[in-house]
C-alpha cells in the first residue's frame, strides 16, 4: 500500500509541475487488477483504449481505420406514364409520344436514373410501339391496338445480382400498362375498281356473256375491306353482276352503256361497261331489190328488162339479232338453170341481151350461202 500511495503522490506533484511550467502532462493511473487496460490523457481529453493499445474504433485494425457505412438499396416500385392512353388514326398522320419514368416507394418526386435499369415494353416488333433507353415510347400512326406492358427492370450485377452505383444499389422491377385504341378502323376510306372489260358484244343466242371486276377497299390501317357490287342498267332482267364482280348479260339485251359500281361504307368506285350489238351478219334474205337513178325497186316478185336494160339488185333480210338490215356486198346472181342465153350475168348485175321475150327465173345469193 505504501508503495502504490508513493507512485500515486509522485506521479500527482509531477503532473502539477508540468502544468505550472506549460509542459506536456501525463497522468498515469495503475492499472486495475487482471484488465491489462489503461487510460492515456492529453490535455484534458481522455481516451478510452482497449487492452493492447486499441482504440474502441478501430478495434483490432491496428490503426483506427474507419469503416464506410453499406450503400442505401433502392427498389424499383412504380411507373408513370404521361399518357395512359393513346388512340391512334392511321393513314399518314404523325406517330405519338409517351414518356415513361420509374419510381422508388421511398420517393415519389424524383425518377430514378434511367441509366440504373433497363427498359422494355410488349409487343410483336411490328407492333408499331417501341421504347428507347430513356423511356420515350414511340406510338406508330397504324400502330395495333392492345394494352402494351411496359417494364423497368433492374440492371444485373455478374456479382451480386443486383445494379451497383454510385449512389445506391437498385434492385427489382416495375410495370405499367399503356393501352393503344385504333380510330377508324374497319371503316373504308378508299374503294377502287379494276380489271374487267370495257365493252361487251350482247349475245344473239343463249349464250350469256360475262366478265369479271376486281375491288379493292381499304381502311386508314390498310385491312382490306368487302364491298358490294351493284350495277346501272335499264334492263336489269338482261343484265346483272353477282357478289363476285361478275358482270353478265344474256340475249335479247339493248345497247347501252352500264355502270359497275362497288360500294364499302359511304366510299364506292365505278367502271363503265358499253354494251354493242357485234357487227351484223345476214342470216335470212327476206326481200331482193333493184336500184336505178335514183330509184329503189322492190322486186322480190320479178321484173322486167327490155332489150340491153340492166338491173343492179341487192338484198334486204334479218342478221343474228333478228334485226333487219340491207346488204348491197357480196351479191351475185346466177340463172336457176344452167346456163341462160337470154340475159349476162356480172356479179349483182344482170343485162338482158336477146331481142325476143323471155321469162327467165334467177338465183340472187348472198356470200354463196344465202339465197333467194
Amino acid at each position: 500500500m505504501k508503495t502504490s500511495y508513493t507512485k500515486r503522490a509522485l506521479a500527482f506533484w509531477l503532473a502539477v509541475a508540468m502544468l505550472a511550467t506549460g509542459a506536456p502532462a501525463a497522468l498515469a493511473r495503475e492499472p486495475d487488477t487482471g484488465t491489462g487496460g489503461s487510460t492515456s490523457v492529453s490535455g484534458t481529453t481522455t481516451t478510452p483504449t482497449t487492452p493492447g493499445g486499441q482504440d474502441d474504433a478501430g478495434a483490432g485494425q491496428g490503426g483506427g481505420e474507419v469503416t464506410t457505412p453499406p450503400e442505401q438499396s433502392v427498389e424499383l416500385d412504380h411507373i408513370t406514364l404521361s399518357e395512359s392512353s393513346v388512340t391512334v388514326k392511321g393513314g399518314t398522320s404523325a406517330a405519338q409520344t409517351v414518356m415513361a419514368k420509374a419510381y422508388s416507394s421511398t420517393d415519389n418526386t424524383t425518377a430514378i436514373d434511367n441509366s440504373k435499369f433497363t427498359w422494355s415494353i410488349s409487343g410483336s416488333k411490328d407492333s408499331g410501339v417501341n421504347i428507347d433507353d430513356e423511356g420515350k415510347i414511340t406510338v406508330d400512326a397504324k400502330a395495333k391496338a392492345g394494352n402494351y406492358t411496359v417494364t423497368a427492370t433492374a440492371k444485373t450485377d455478374t456479382n451480386t445480382t443486383e445494379t451497383q452505383t454510385a449512389d445506391a444499389t437498385v434492385t427489382g422491377t416495375a410495370t405499367a400498362t399503356l393501352t393503344v385504341a385504333r380510330h377508324g378502323e374497319h371503316v373504308a376510306t378508299s374503294v377502287t375498281v379494276s380489271d374487267g372489260a370495257a365493252s361487251l358484244e350482247i349475245p344473239s343466242d343463249d349464250t350469256v356473256v360475262g366478265t369479271n371486276f376486281t375491288a379493292t377497299a381499304q381502311d386508314a390501317f390498310d385491312n382490306k375491306l368487302a364491298v358490294t357490287w351493284s350495277v346501272e342498267t335499264t334492263q336489269p332482267d338482261k343484265v346483272s353482276i353477282d357478289s363476285t364482280g361478275k358482270l353478265t348479260v344474256k340475249k335479247g339485251a339493248t345497247s347501252e352503256t352500264v355502270i359497275v359500281k362497288a360500294t364499302c361504307g359511304d366510299k364506292f368506285a365505278t367502271k363503265s361497261v358499253e354494251l354493242k350489238y357485234a357487227a351484223s351478219v345476214l342470216q335470212k334474205i327476206t326481200e331482193v331489190w333493184m336500184s336505178g337513178q335514183n330509184t329503189y325497186v322492190d322486186v322480190t316478185d320479178g321484173l322486167t328488162l327490155e332489150a340491153g336494160e340492166s338491173a343492179t339488185l341487192f338484198v334486204k333480210g334479218l342478221d343474228q339479232y333478228g334485226k333487219e338490215i340491207t346488204v348491197t356486198d357480196k351479191i351475185t346472181v346466177v340463172a336457176k338453170s344452167d346456163s341462160s342465153t337470154n340475159l349476162d350475168f356480172t356479179g349483182n348485175k344482170i343485162t338482158a341481151k336477146g331481142q325476143t321475150q323471155a321469162t327467165e327465173t334467177v338465183i340472187v345469193k348472198y356470200d354463196n350461202n344465202l339465197s333467194k
